[in-house]
């Protein structure tokens, strides 16, 4: 099947670009964004995923307004419509790099919005770190590279039948593919798990000020405190003539409330390969998003199978109180606000996740059911059998 794409002279394989190289089913190429009001009134979190072999698109938005979050979740195949549209939600790329839409067209649900992203700063492609690539008992389990970038959002959302302006609200995006796990409803097994059974840490932060500068830093340890890996960069927009800085370390104070893996504040201390010295402090405005609600981390859709799982042509939608039991031991996606060496007006996301007994944040062990049920909710952590 042939698309625009193909007159380019950009082709990898004797392949139209609807296709691709792999069969493996679990290949997957999906655009990620997070949105929120700095006076904390609201927050969105938002992606759509293409998955070629399994010919499904789909497509999630989550609202977080007055303690409830608000869920929308579409799926359908994918051929012959190869647009960037699901139901009721669309995704469009008005300018590379520099200008986005994201929206969801009103229904009988409770979440419609019209959103657009913009920023001067180009993301951030990551480094093959530790989670983009990974062997399971011979297997490639894990082949997967991401770009991040901060900007802006203006447009408008509605909840029910109150409707929220956004005018230069907070946020960023990133977009990833390859193959991973939690993709197409199953993961092959190939011998014994080789999922963690120790303490495991993963920190991962977007942030910048959406107009001249934007980092990113993410990092792993296990239980004692030790590095797994570590990766970040700062970078200023191009008219400034800046040259990208590469960060080589952080020291890391991240504050837990009493039996909850939702962080509450993070103080990180980072360090450039210049030897200079970039303290974040980032506090919390609003709940994060709960990523169970999103369109398939771990029981997303209602089926509970992921993303990418052939679901013919369906939309869904529920809410969440993010008060009650059944969520505060989930992971999120938070937003935050942030004073760069001391001086506020920076912002961004963050992603903690916290899995097994990690004496330096104060987490005690899970009980086999709280660990059951905060790894199925991320599928990066799922069984890799």
């Amino acid at each position: 099947m042939l698309t625009p794409q193909d007159e380019s002279l950009l082709h990898q394989a004797a392949l139209p670009f609807s296709q691709t190289t792999t069969t493996d089913h679990r290949f997957y190429d999906r655009v990620f964004f997070a949105v929120f009001d700095p006076a904390g009134a609201a927050s969105v979190m938002m992606g759509m995923g293409l998955y070629k072999n399994m010919n499904v698109i789909d497509a999630f938005s989550c609202v977080v307004r007055n303690g409830k979050q608000y869920n929308i979740r579409a799926s359908r195949p994918l051929r012959p419509d190869l647009s960037t549209s699901v139901g009721p939600i669309r995704f469009e790329v008005l300018e590379a790099y520099k200008s986005l839409r994201f929206s969801v067209a009103p229904g009988d649900y409770d979440v419609a919005l019209d959103l657009t992203w913009s920023s001067d700063i180009m993301p951030f492609l990551e480094e093959r770190w530790e989670g983009n690539f990974k062997v399971v008992n011979g297997r490639v389990a894990t082949d997967t590279q991401r770009f991040d970038g901060i900007g802006r959002w203006n447009g408008w959302i509605q909840v029910g039948r109150e409707r929220l302006e956004v005018k230069d609200w907070c946020g960023g995006r990133d977009h990833s593919w390859g193959t991973r796990g939690g993709v197409g409803g199953f993961e092959p097994v190939n011998g014994e798990s080789h999922a963690p059974k120790e303490g495991w840490f993963l920190g991962y932060f977007v942030y910048g000020d959406g107009k001249d500068m934007a980092g990113y830093t993410l990092w792993t340890e296990d239980g004692q405190r030790n590095f797994r890996s570590f990766e970040g960069t700062l970078r200023w927009r191009e008219a400034l003539g800046k040259p990208d800085l590469r960060l080589v370390s952080v020291d890391r104070e991240i504050v837990f409330p009493p039996d909850r893996r939702q962080f509450k504040s993070a103080h990180l201390t980072l360090r450039g390969a210049d030897g200079s010295t970039w303290k974040l402090d980032c506090d919390t405005p609003i709940p994060g998003t709960i990523l169970k609600g999103y369109g398939g981390h771990g029981e997303g859709f209602k089926d509970k199978k992921g993303f990418g799982v052939y679901r013919g042509n369906l939309v869904e939608h529920d809410v969440y109180d993010l008060s009650s039991p059944d969520m505060v031991g989930l992971p999120v996606e938070q937003p935050l606000i942030i004073k760069l060496n001391g001086k506020p007006g920076y912002y961004g996301w963050g992603t903690i996740l916290a899995i097994g007994e990690l004496k330096q944040y104060g987490l005690r062990q899970q009980t086999q059911e709280e660990l059951h049920r905060y790894s199925i909710a991320v599928d990066n952590l799922k069984r890799e059998e």
